[in-house]
């Protein structure tokens, strides 16, 4: 029932900010009422929080607004596992077309990131020109000095060596979202691996 409430609430008051220039989502909030939703405001906040999404309230006096505000990719990702955006069509194809543009990387098994660059005799710069991805990154790859992949190149190299989703989804530690969020839900993961 909370989750419930707290998506039919995201439909008739939510909002998605986004900043296009820089591709990249900005927060997501619920605009209410500054005069007559305080009550609503807190209770909305108390029940995100145990859905472990954490968001600051402001107040604009000026525009009569009272908004809570929600930043940062750990709290997106956790709004997108109850389903927040779900019951608004124009707001959840906003949320997911932000999410196919994001950058994605999956940490992965060491002895996986050498059956995909290895396995062919081929050298790291004939299968980068091959693919369009720099040697170096394939370099970096298997000399561990890292053991991340942007999604891009991961299913540019399964693809090249025959590998399947399912065999890809077996040998990812975790989901790393831009440079510093990291995510473990495998259905997470498969969402972002089925949906380029």
């Amino acid at each position: 029932m909370r989750r419930a409430f707290l998506r039919g609430l995201f439909a008739a008051e939510g909002g998605i900010g986004i900043v296009n220039k820089e591709n990249y989502i900005a927060y997501v909030a619920y605009h209410l009422s500054y005069e007559k939703e305080e009550k609503l405001a807190n209770l909305v906040q108390k029940l995100l929080v145990l859905e472990n999404v954490t968001s600051k309230q402001i107040i604009r006096k000026n525009k009569g607004e009272r908004y809570l505000q929600i930043t940062g990719w750990q709290n997106y990702y956790n709004c997108w596992k109850i389903g927040l955006f779900n019951l608004c069509v124009r707001k959840k194809k906003k949320f997911l077309e932000k999410v196919r543009k994001t950058k994605f990387f999956f940490k992965l098994k060491k002895q996986f990131i050498s059956k995909l660059l290895n396995t062919l005799e081929l050298s790291h710069r004939q299968i980068g020109l091959a693919l369009g991805i720099t040697p170096y990154t394939l370099c970096v790859l298997n000399k561990n000095k890292t053991s991340y992949i942007n999604k891009n190149n991961l299913l540019k190299l399964a693809k090249f060596n025959n590998i399947s989703l399912e065999q890809i989804k077996e040998h990812i530690v975790s989901l790393r979202v831009n440079r510093s969020t990291h995510i473990n839900d495998l259905s997470f993961i498969d969402y972002i691996l089925k949906n380029p």
